[in-house]
């Protein structure tokens, strides 16, 4: 019977996620939350200190395994790690965009 009960509780969780999910355009992507985090010059530790300080505590070790895509965070996780980045919830979806680092430096129309 617990295997049971616990088998609901999953299913159930699952079901809410798959709601929540879809009001998102596009899939989590921990490759763009590490791409905001490093272009702030942040470690995976100081994320997890802005994460507690917008009111969840998120581990740094899960930090880091949600930038390996080992999994995702759940919906409320997922709006605390965009507000510690400072960033909006949909720009941590997505692939990341094919933009060389130094594409800023070259003008256009130039080789």
């Amino acid at each position: 019977m617990c295997g049971l009960l616990r088998c609901t509780a999953h299913v159930r969780y699952v079901s809410d996620m798959a709601t929540a999910t879809r009001s998102l355009s596009l899939p989590f992507n921990g490759l763009r939350a590490r791409h905001f985090r490093e272009r702030q010059g942040l470690t995976l530790t100081q994320l997890a200190k802005r994460c507690e300080e917008a009111g969840l505590r998120i581990n740094h070790s899960t930090l880091s395994r949600y930038e390996a895509d080992h999994f995702g965070p759940t919906v409320t996780r997922f709006r605390v790690l965009a507000t510690a980045l400072g960033v909006e919830p949909e720009d941590l979806c997505g692939p990341l965009p094919d933009v060389p680092d130094d594409q800023d430096a070259a003008p256009s129309g130039t080789r």
